[in-house]
This record gives structure tokens, C-alpha cells and sequence, in this order.
């Protein structure tokens, strides 16, 4: 059995050949390695979007509204 640990994605692409589907596999494993890949760019963009868009909101919305001048 293979140990997943916090690097999980990018030992899911190594142990995958970077998602690469061998010229005979069948259409499950086809489906497979497709929706992992998928599964990472979504990981991707979630992180991306929960680092500089939601915590940056959260972080001034703690702060509470500006003074008008």
C-alpha cells in the first residue's frame, strides 16, 4: 500500500507519470488518470482563489470598515 501524506497531488502525478494514459488502457483507467489531473486543477484554483481573494476579505472585514474622511 502506498502512504499518501500533505504532497498527495504531486505524488498522485509522479506515481501517475504526470497523468500520462498508456496508449492501451482501458477506458476506466483512461477516466481515471483524466478525473485525478482534474482533480488537481481544481485543488489548484481553490487554493489560488481561498489564499488571495477569500483571506484577504476575511482580513479586512476583521478590521472593520474605514473611517469616512
Amino acid at each position: 500500500m502506498i502512504a499518501l501524506d500533505a504532497g498527495t497531488p504531486a505524488a498522485l502525478r509522479r506515481l501517475t507519470g504526470d497523468y500520462a494514459v498508456p496508449a492501451d488502457a482501458c477506458p476506466t483507467y483512461r477516466a481515471l488518470l483524466e478525473s485525478l489531473a482534474q482533480l488537481e486543477r481544481d485543488l489548484h484554483r481553490h487554493i489560488h482563489k481561498e489564499n488571495n481573494i477569500l483571506h484577504p476579505r476575511a482580513i479586512a472585514a476583521e478590521k472593520g470598515p474605514r473611517p469616512a474622511a
